[in-house]
Order: C-alpha cells, then structure tokens, then sequence
C-alpha cells in the first residue's frame, strides 16, 4: 500500500532540498590501536603487537585537517555551493582561522559532540558536560551557537536529543528513517529533524 505524503512547499519555489554535509573532525588518541572502537579503513594492529599504533590509520585520518578541507572550501566558493559544517568542538579550537573562514564563505556551522567518540560510551552528564564545551567554542569563534547537530558516526545516545534541545540546537540530523523534514517535541521544546543518510556518505561509497 502506498502511502499518501503531503507535498513540501521549499523556499523560493525549489523542486528539491539538497543537505551537503562537511564532517570537520578530530580523532581520540586511541585511533589506530587494537580495541579502539573507531572505525578504520584499514586492520589495526593485533593487541600482541610490539608497535600498537597504526601510522596508517592515524595519517589517513589527519588529512582532511591538512589537506583535504582547503580543496573542499576552494570547489565549494569556485561553484556557489553552500554547505553546513559539522566540527568536533576540539577541531573549532584547533583550527578556528578555517571555521572563521568556511563562514565568511557563507556555510553553516552545526555540531558533532567534543571530539571523535561515542555518545553511547558515556553518562548523561559527560555528554552533556561535552557539548556544553563544544557550544562554546563555537560562540567563542563565529559569534553565535551551532544550529543542528550530528553524533559522531551517526550514534547517539539515549540522552543526545534532550541534551541537544536543552541547549539550544535547532535541529538534529541522527535518525535514519524520514527523507523530508519533520519537528519532533523534546519535553517543552521542538526539533527539526533532518535525516542523514549513510548510503550517501563518501567515506561508505
């Protein structure tokens, strides 16, 4: 049975909504080591290791910060295309020149959480706790707060949406289920959520 869906009226008379998405991010320490949880393209090193540390892994993941996020900004300004940026907090603390700049560009900034680990590996008030830090610095660099948010590896917790609601984000990018957007009440507040779909992720195709 098919069902009926009411047709979205987009802004300016669009046909269609697109949502790039810019994963802007900084990895724990335990990247590249046997029972790390982080995803790797490549088989980390058995625990009976003499070296426990993957350089492949670690170099592969510091090259976006080097290299690769110059050459995303400079096709995203030669083609007129605006993005939302979703940093790890420590990466807006590391490299606040280049979120000052993906800005004066025109791109949103949202969130992940502090930096690249689980929000399910942790207490309610860790994450809280983490993000509190994350929507500082992110004032303390562009002048105002993120505006959606997106765990790392797209894996909240059972506390993420009451945490994000409480502090202010406007929408949340998790759920995997809905292909337009839809508002969802969080205790007193509302959240628009806007899923983020896997299968079009360049890091899985």
């Amino acid at each position: 049975m098919k069902r009926k869906r009411m047709p979205i009226k987009w802004p300016e008379g669009a046909r269609i909504a697109v949502t790039p998405c810019v994963a802007f991010e900084t990895w724990p320490e335990d990247l590249g080591a046997a029972g790390s949880l982080q995803q790797e393209n490549r088989r980390s090193h058995p625990k009976n290791a003499v070296t426990k540390k993957s350089l492949a892994t670690m170099t592969d993941r510091e090259f976006g910060e080097r290299v690769g996020v110059f050459r995303m900004m400079e096709i995203f300004q030669k083609e007129g295309i605006q993005t939302t940026w979703f940093p790890t907090g420590i990466t807006v603390q590391n490299y606040p020149d280049v979120i000052k700049e993906a800005v004066a560009q025109g791109h949103e900034i949202g969130t992940e959480t502090w930096i690249h680990d689980y929000s399910y590996m942790k207490r309610r008030d860790r994450e809280k706790k983490d993000l509190e830090k994350t929507v500082k610095v992110v004032k303390e660099t562009v002048g105002e707060p993120p505006k959606g948010y997106l765990s790392t590896g797209v894996a909240p917790s059972a506390d993420t949406v009451e945490i994000i609601a409480e502090l202010g984000y406007s929408y949340w990018m998790d759920p995997q289920h809905e292909e337009t957007p839809y508002t969802l009440k969080v205790k007193n507040k509302e959240l628009t959520v806007l899923s983020y779909f896997q299968d079009l992720n360049d890091y899985s195709s």
